[in-house]
């Protein structure tokens, strides 16, 4: 994850609720993207979930899970990004499915599931935002917040999406059969991508009326994850060989890795591995199990066109 100013990046490791796995503990190390030296390294409990900068990037957020695989807790927790240093203890939200950073990186949102449906709620005082209700909210298993608060997209346990408006609760458009863990909102959130769940493509959704804008499709080879560049005008996508830069009004390729190229086991699908866009959009960070974060240009996304290399997470 990148701070809003797009000089520093954020990336996690480690941790699991397994008995048999040594590590009960996850890393959070801060890097500068300036000279690619390391900021900070924090230690969190139990799994990392998900870590986003928060009030205009001076605070980091981390979620993750302690306890044991079938009774987990979840927590979020702040900190100093520069240095390492905790804000707050763990704050405890069972059944807290995701983080968001709204209005302009000042308030921050949790989602959460409850008996009649799903909560949003402020992070810190854990008073209920917005209530989402009724059959498109029941068995939820995941949801994402927008980047600007307006939308929550839901996938319920039956691997259905539902876009909903947080301003009064209601669903929006139409809902999509998707993977239940695969949405992903554009930075300006006027974008939603969403894969299916055969994962052989990703439907674009118009969050201003909830309509499928394009299909991009991944073939054969299957689908491992999709990202949205900061407008929505971009989506790169993961399948199991490659990286692929997609057009998001027409679904339409755009360029394709260079012939030539050696093979790069960071671009490998793995479940840890990830990707980010800078904030202007005009870089990609890749982060996989070699332990090394690569920053690469959007001109080609050529094995060789790296923009730099951050070392070891």
């Amino acid at each position: 994850m990148f701070s809003p100013d797009g000089r520093t990046l954020a990336v996690g490791q480690g941790g699991s609720l397994w008995p048999f796995f040594s590590s009960d503990t996850s890393f959070v190390e801060t890097w500068s993207v300036d000279d690619g030296h390391r900021l900070a390294r924090m230690t969190a409990p139990g799994v990392l979930d998900e870590v986003v900068f928060a009030d205009q990037g001076r605070a980091l957020v981390t979620r993750g899970r302690t306890g044991t695989v079938e009774r987990p807790s979840t927590y979020i927790q702040l900190w100093k990004p520069g240095v390492g240093d905790p804000l707050t203890e763990p704050l405890g939200g069972d059944h807290t499915f995701h983080i968001g950073v709204t209005d302009g990186g000042t308030s921050l949102l949790v989602i959460g599931r409850e008996s009649d449906g799903v909560a949003v709620r402020n992070a810190v005082d854990r008073q209920a935002v917005r209530r989402l209700t009724g059959p498109s909210a029941q068995w939820v298993s995941s949801a994402v917040l927008s980047p600007d608060g307006r939308f929550v997209a839901t996938m319920n346990q039956n691997s259905r999406m539902q876009l909903w408006q947080v301003s009064d609760g209601r669903p929006s458009g139409g809902d999509g059969s998707v993977h239940e863990a695969d949405a992903f909102f554009s930075g300006d959130s006027r974008v939603l991508a969403v894969v299916t769940k055969d994962r052989k493509q990703v439907e674009v959704w118009d969050t201003r009326d909830g309509r499928i804008k394009s299909t991009l499709e991944t073939g054969d080879d299957g689908m491992s994850t999709v990202l949205l560049s900061p407008d929505g005008s971009k989506a790169v996508t993961r399948s199991y060989s490659d990286l692929q830069l997609c057009d998001t009004a027409n679904g339409r390729r755009i360029g394709s890795p260079p012939a030539d190229a050696e093979p790069d086991s960071s671009l490998s699908a793995s479940d840890d591995a990830v990707a980010r866009f800078t904030p202007d959009g005009r870089t990609l960070a890749t982060a996989s199990q070699d332990e090394t974060v690569r920053l690469w240009r959007l001109d080609t996304l050529g094995l060789r066109d790296r923009a730099g290399l951050l070392g070891a997470r």
